[in-house]
């Protein structure tokens, strides 16, 4: 093996060995932060899916604001939580603007809806999409119904399938932002190529950030 080829193959192995230090800190951070929630604490759950993470903020009698576009998950997020006085579930995409937009799904979405819901994404160009599938979903304005929840935000939660970028980069200028303890992020750069720029750049904004404190390296 040729020198060139081992440094390369040794900085490939440190920066997966750093991805996943960071991974582990953020699970750490996140599964304290859960275990930290009071019954009078407020959290928003974007991109709730099926509710697995709602329900782990439920179970402390936090109020949870649960987004989820997707009329199969939205269908299953409302027979476990549907009726629950602390969970506020929001059938729409969080997104920058009122009103609708396209949801695309994953080739083969009927074969394991519940798999497959979870890459459901607004963004066309995502790999792992089919664009003949578009569904017209509703959007509302997050920033907005973050203002008008009106109370501290203990836990805000995003996996929204390349949607964090540009609420990410308009939520950290805003005044909302202030009433935020924790944001817990997935990031998609690696199904949406046209994000990869934008991602990098919110990891350089936020890596020094301490209010809100943000996770890019969530799941």
């Amino acid at each position: 093996m040729n020198s060139r080829l081992k440094r390369k193959l040794s900085a490939d192995y440190w920066r997966r060995k750093r991805r996943k230090v960071r991974r582990r800190a953020t699970d750490h951070a996140y599964e304290a932060a859960v275990a930290a929630l009071q019954p009078n604490d407020t959290c928003v759950d974007l991109g709730a899916n099926i509710g697995d993470i709602t329900a782990e903020m439920v179970a402390s009698g936090a109020t949870v604001h649960a987004f989820e576009p997707d009329p199969y998950a939205y269908s299953r997020l409302s027979e476990r939580f549907g009726g629950r006085v602390n969970v506020v579930l929001v059938n729409a995409v969080a997104g920058l603007r009122n009103g609708q937009v396209q949801l695309y799904r994953t080739p083969g979405f009927a074969d394991d809806p519940e798999m497959l819901s979870q890459s459901s994404s607004v963004f066309e160009d995502k790999l792992n999409v089919d664009s003949t599938t578009a569904l017209l979903v509703t959007e509302v304005d997050v920033l907005r119904y973050l203002m008008e929840i009106g109370s501290d935000i203990a836990i805000l939660k995003m996996d929204i399938e390349g949607a964090e970028v540009p609420i990410l980069e308009k939520l950290l200028d805003h005044p909302v932002a202030r009433r935020i303890a924790l944001i817990f992020v997935e990031t998609h750069e690696t199904r949406i190529p046209s994000l990869t720029d934008r991602t990098k750049a919110l990891r350089r904004g936020v890596r020094f950030l301490r209010h809100p404190r943000v996770y890019l390296n969530w799941r």
